[in-house]
């Protein structure tokens, strides 16, 4: 089973809620994928799960067709069978635009669609690899939030901002500094840069030094499985 995630703050976000919630624990520290940055494989009884990234949401669909490239040269035992995309909902147009992305490159790597392939379902489709052996891979594309535009971060922010006034109080002022420090708009030209800014400004004054390790502490500290919200944007991980 494979994760993909578009960036470090993504694939941490989601290791952390897999580890709390799903009780999946630390694997194999990582894996030598020449398409991944970054990678970690978490374990549950006799299951494996990578989580990874290459850099950004434009790699996200390249990492897909490696995937499924490998799926077709490999063997049944050695095909991955469950595989998330988890992306942000940059604008209105995100969801279709990765739902035509996924449905053109599985159409190339000769799938047959069993499910129709939707945002926040997992969908079956039948897939033949290079020695006629026939598998079924399932699919679940998680473009987040679900129903508004924002990214990973924003879910993070809002669930740390409810609960904690003094946090909140923060953020608040974080977002207000970002909106208003850029008004030629020379720099942050696409929203998605305002949120991650958003994010990357109350962290900053959170955890002025050590930020990566400060920010796993966060992560693993944060009451994951407690957040209703949460819980409800990423209720199919359950069925990894």
């Amino acid at each position: 089973m494979r994760g993909s995630s578009e960036g470090l703050t993504d694939c941490l976000f989601i290791q952390y809620y897999l580890k709390t919630v799903h009780h999946w624990q630390d694997g194999n520290s990582r894996a030598n994928i020449k398409f991944m940055r970054w990678n970690r494989i978490l374990k549950k009884n006799e299951n494996n799960v990578m989580i990874g990234h290459d850099g950004s949401c434009s790699r996200l669909i390249p990492m897909l067709e490696n995937v499924l490239k490998s799926n077709w040269m490999g063997s049944l035992e050695e095909a991955y069978r469950k595989i998330v995309i988890v992306t942000d909902r940059d604008d209105d147009n995100s969801e279709a635009d990765f739902l035509n992305e996924m449905n053109r490159l599985i159409s190339e790597q000769h799938g047959k669609i069993v499910d129709t392939i939707v945002n926040n379902e997992w969908c079956k489709v039948s897939f033949i690899n290079s020695i006629e052996e026939e598998f079924t891979v399932e699919f679940l594309l998680l473009v987040i939030p679900l129903s508004e535009n924002g990214a990973i971060e924003t879910v993070l922010l809002d669930s740390i901002a409810q609960k904690d006034a003094y946090d909140k109080a923060i953020i608040d002022k974080s977002k207000s500094f970002v909106d208003e420090i850029d008004p030629k708009v020379l720099y942050m030209k696409r929203r998605r840069d305002k949120l991650k800014a958003w994010f990357n400004i109350y962290f900053s004054i959170r955890v002025p030094e050590d930020f990566y390790k400060e920010r796993q502490h966060i992560f693993n500290s944060f009451p994951w499985e407690e957040n209703a919200y949460i819980n409800t944007v990423f209720s199919k991980l359950s069925e990894l």
